[in-house]
């Protein structure tokens, strides 16, 4: 028994390593030191700053821009940034019932329709949405923007996720909580990048919650660089980390 136990003692503490005579050298496991760490850490760093300059970091700036209220972040010829964050400032202004804000008088008349708690003003799938964003059901609102004349009126419906995030902000901005905007946006059927959504608009930490978020999603790319899945317990997103964790996932763009 005290055999085994030395036995077990010196594999736990050394390394057996092979010479070319085929004599054997025991040496000390050497543990890593602060020079790797810091290399990880210029690593992280810059796949942080790769991410800051792509199209990864387009919806942590339209949501930081709900949050300020302002398009200061889109380039002054990208329409189509200006458009998504209009879009979702109109659900802000929507559930804080600044109805003067909005500009297309038939979305001023819908909020101010939801704001006296009365669809009869309404018509339509604008009436049967009004109704289903009152009483937050969802389904009513999926059938709403999804019948024939949502669709020819608006040139499409909205799936589910879109819904949610609709819901999620909506929620988020009427009691003005980030727990009330997670209980629609943290579903499985919503996306990773929307699921952002709440901490980047309604925490008051949002500036270290942003470098978290672009932390974990550097460290994600730098482990599918490396073949290296242990980098993915460095990550702090629980959704995140089950994504990087599994082997399927190849890359960020297929959850991202």
């Amino acid at each position: 028994m005290i055999k085994k136990w030395l036995m077990l003692s010196v594999f736990m503490f050394f390394s057996i390593s092979l010479f070319s005579q085929g004599n054997l050298r025991l040496s000390p496991i050497i543990p890593e030191t602060s020079s790797s760490a810091n290399d990880l850490e210029k690593k992280i760093e810059s796949e942080v700053e790769i991410i800051k300059n792509s199209g990864y970091f387009t919806f942590i700036k339209r949501y930081l821009m709900v949050r300020n209220e302002n398009f200061s972040l889109c380039d002054s010829t990208d329409k189509d940034c200006r458009d998504s964050v209009r879009s979702l400032l109109f659900i802000r202004y929507l559930s804080e019932g600044r109805c003067g804000k909005i500009n297309d008088s038939r979305n001023r008349d819908f909020c101010l329709a939801v704001k006296a708690n009365n669809c009869n003003s309404l018509s339509g799938w604008r009436r049967d949405f009004c109704e289903g964003l009152i009483k937050e059901d969802i389904r009513m609102l999926m059938k709403a923007t999804n019948s024939n004349d949502c669709v020819k009126d608006t040139g499409g419906g909205m799936d589910k996720a879109g819904i949610l995030e609709f819901m999620g902000i909506y929620a988020g901005f009427k009691y003005y909580s980030s727990l009330s905007c997670e209980k629609f946006l943290k579903r499985s059927e919503v996306p990773l990048y929307r699921r952002i959504a709440c901490r980047i608009i309604f925490s008051s930490d949002y500036d270290s919650r942003i470098n978290r978020i672009l932390r974990d999603l550097a460290i994600f790319r730098l482990s599918r660089k490396e073949h290296d899945y242990d980098l993915c317990n460095l990550i702090e997103s629980n959704d995140m980390k089950k994504a990087c964790l599994d082997y399927r996932i190849k890359t960020l763009d297929e959850i991202w």
